[in-house]
């Protein structure tokens, strides 16, 4: 067991190609009569492409008042990022197994993450194959370790007989803090802690013994963490009830039926002001479906890592346009002069 992880993958994905990749891709999906993508949009291919090389072509960003650009990759936190690097990265690993002169027993990819099995001769000439498909998409190689190997935060353990098991993985670096019990959030928010670190354990360990043995370490975690025993052990019964649903143990259909209908409930996001929050959350939950956000924090407030844009200087928005007529109209308004707008 192996993982082939690639080097800073979003600021190295070759944007020319990546379009190319997209622009295959679309194609194929144009020749289906019957697709989705086609049915969902009046563009034709080239229009989209022509969108999205001006959406990867026009990374600018002011720093002390100069402007730069970033020269490769896709910008970070952009949301087409993520997409094109996963197109790409599709074609990427596509070619690389086909060319290799031998078969690789398992691949699995997780973004720019990969989990590998193959013969151990063979890792070395892999790892060059991949890292000479193209000059700027680069691996790094990390081996199994005593039969077991992380991937993402899974801890693969390969056993006798071709078998193997899985467990939560957490890395040295790990302290066990969590959100806090007593801090400025709502309820909301702190059972979702215990609620999803139980669910995990459930899902990520094969042996009930080290499901039992982690759901231990979440409890005394959660408690440092001050957050009640009570509370936990009952997120945690909650949460193995709705796993044995899930996996078919039980049946629930009641319940499920419930969910769904709640599931049509319009969804509202509010701030979190305590003792306020909660009381709009009881009115409206007949009607809608409430959460709450996070009022801004001290990061928020002290941290300005940009450049303070002037309300013309922001991209996106159209103050003020020309109409044919000669009139200046606002982007709110229609001309009243004549009928072309």
């Amino acid at each position: 067991m192996v993982s082939f992880d690639v080097k800073a993958l979003f600021t190295s994905v070759p944007t020319e190609a990546a379009c190319e990749v997209a622009r295959q891709r679309l194609e194929e999906e144009f020749l289906d009569e019957e697709s989705k993508v086609r049915a969902e949009t009046a563009l034709e291919v080239e229009d989209i492409i022509k969108l999205l090389r001006l959406c990867l072509g026009t990374t600018y960003f002011r720093v002390n008042g100069k402007f730069f650009k970033q020269k490769w990759g896709t910008a970070m936190g952009s949301p087409v990022s993520v997409v094109v690097a996963n197109l790409f990265m599709e074609s990427f690993e596509s070619s690389a197994l086909q060319s290799f002169p031998h078969p690789v027993k398992l691949w699995r990819r997780y973004v720019d993450d990969t989990f590998v099995i193959l013969k151990k001769d063979q890792v070395s000439e892999l790892l060059d194959h991949l890292n000479a498909q193209h000059e700027r998409i680069e691996f790094t190689l990390e081996e199994e370790k005593e039969g077991s190997l992380p991937f993402l935060d899974v801890k693969v353990h390969r056993l006798g007989g071709g078998t193997m098991k899985t467990e939560v993985f957490r890395k040295a670096t790990h302290t066990d803090k969590y959100l806090h019990y007593e801090s400025h959030h709502s309820s909301q928010h702190k059972a979702s802690v215990p609620q999803t670190l139980f669910t995990r354990a459930s899902r990520l360990t094969t042996t009930p013994e080290d499901e039992e043995r982690e759901t231990g370490k979440i409890e005394r975690a959660l408690v440092r963490n001050h957050y009640p025993k009570r509370m936990v052990r009952r997120i945690h019964r909650r949460v193995k009830n709705r796993e044995r649903l899930r996996m078919g143990e039980g049946g629930g259909s009641e319940r499920v039926g419930r969910e769904q209908e709640e599931d049509k409930r319009v969804y509202v996001s509010i701030p979190y002001i305590q003792g306020v929050s909660e009381q709009v959350t009881r009115v409206l939950r007949p009607y809608a479906k409430v959460s709450t956000r996070p009022a801004a924090n001290l990061s928020a407030r002290l941290v300005k890592p940009k450049d303070k844009l002037g309300i013309k200087e922001k991209a996106g928005l159209v103050y003020q346009y020309k109409c044919q007529c000669g009139e200046h109209v606002n982007s709110s308004m229609t001309c009243s002069q004549c009928t072309c707008m």
